[in-house]
């Protein structure tokens, strides 16, 4: 027997719903507590609308949800990787949809969130000998659609585990795609090396993606607001330095100078202590 939804009492369960996840989580819910919110909600409004069809102790058949309450319910949620992951979990039809949806994966926002990272660390699976991580299916398809967020997400995952030959090469295609973050982490991997890559020094490929990130942020180009300052502080810091001593580059004291002010407006204590010192040498 399928559903007999009242999809108004359910729209008007589900706005009450979302209300009070917003007002009880400051700054804003995540998608996990927002659907979380949603659930008993749900559970409550199928199981009213299914009394009369139900003996006493029957649970309702959860695999028979419409696909249509599957978009009311998204509706309500943000976009991200984590709603789509929560609402898949309702039922076999409702994942099967989710999956079908390519447009939405290749779109949806992706970050590496506590849950996530704990599910990882739940469920290694053995490769070669060493623990990797079990990439949950919608993040794999969303790094193989060429979501960039999705391609960066499994990028810190590798590198979480450990794995960095799949690491290095998600972050080389997200820079490549001109993603910000991918610049900056595939510039430090090419100043720093890594031997496990058999990757030596390379101050000049550094630079390049180095200034790459740093242009793209100073132009508007932004990663998440709370990672913005950051990045460019490390990133500034980085290229005033290997303007100063020569690295990739001839030097070139002025350039050292306006990143190192650039690093300082990010709040760099040390970019600060670096100008102060060389205006007290007469260098500045």
């Amino acid at each position: 027997m399928g559903f007999l939804l009242d999809f108004g009492r359910v729209e008007t369960a589900l706005t009450a719903a979302r209300e009070k996840s917003s007002h009880d989580s400051l700054p804003s819910p995540t998608a996990a507590e927002e659907v979380a919110a949603l659930y008993p909600v749900l559970k409550s409004v199928f199981t009213m609308t299914l009394g009369e069809h139900r003996t006493e102790n029957e649970e309702p058949d959860w695999s028979q949800l419409p696909p249509e309450l599957l978009m009311l319910t998204a509706s309500y949620l943000p976009e991200t990787l984590g709603s789509l992951c929560k609402l898949a979990g309702v039922c076999s039809g409702w994942r099967e949809a989710i999956l079908a949806d390519k447009g939405a994966i290749a779109r949806v926002a992706v970050r590496v969130s506590p849950d996530l990272r704990n599910r990882l660390e739940a469920c290694p699976e053995t490769v070669e000998g060493r623990a990797s991580p079990v990439i949950p299916k919608l993040l794999t398809m969303a790094v193989e659609l060429g979501n960039i967020q999705g391609i960066c997400c499994a990028a810190e995952v590798y590198e979480d585990h450990s794995q960095p030959q799949q690491a290095y090469s998600l972050w080389e295609q997200a820079a490549t795609a001109g993603n910000i973050h991918g610049q900056f982490r595939l510039g430090c991997l090419y100043y720093y090396g890594d031997e496990t890559l058999g990757q030596s020094r390379d101050c000049a490929a550094s630079l390049h993606w180095l200034l790459k990130a740093a242009t793209g942020l100073q132009s508007g180009a932004c990663l998440e607001i709370w990672q913005e300052k950051e990045v460019l502080s490390q990133t500034s810091l980085m290229l005033a330095y290997m303007y100063m001593d020569g690295e990739g580059t001839e030097t070139r004291e002025e350039e050292a100078i306006n990143w190192l002010v650039v690093a300082k407006s990010c709040g760099s204590r040390e970019a600060e202590s670096a100008l102060a010192w060389m205006q007290q040498t007469g260098n500045c």
